[in-house]
């Protein structure tokens, strides 16, 4: 019982800790998508630890394949101009080449 709550708890660091450096690095799309994916599943077998331990180690294997290849709305160059605009109105003026 406790190795599966560690289980579960190690898989739900490991998705948060995906999901901060996406939006972090203003990809909100894959952000968006991640957490989606593992509130969805961890719903879906909301009844058991079991289910629950299947659904978070799922979703953090989607996360691992979406941390090599994110999925991209709107072309790579178009996306730097939309990220170089957001940290002009932050202030934070360093560029993306």
């Amino acid at each position: 019982m406790a190795s599966i709550i560690l289980v579960i708890g190690a898989a739900t660091l490991l998705n948060l800790t995906i999901i901060i450096h996406r939006v972090r690095n203003y990809q909100f799309f894959n952000a968006a998508l991640d957490a989606t994916l593992m509130i969805s599943a961890a719903s879906i077998f909301a009844g058991t630890f079991s289910g629950m331990a299947v659904a978070m180690i799922a979703s953090a294997g989607v996360s691992v394949y979406l941390w090599w290849r994110p999925v991209f709305v709107i072309p790579p160059h178009v996306s730097q101009r939309v990220i170089n605009t957001i940290r002009g109105w932050f202030g934070n003026n360093q560029a993306i080449a």
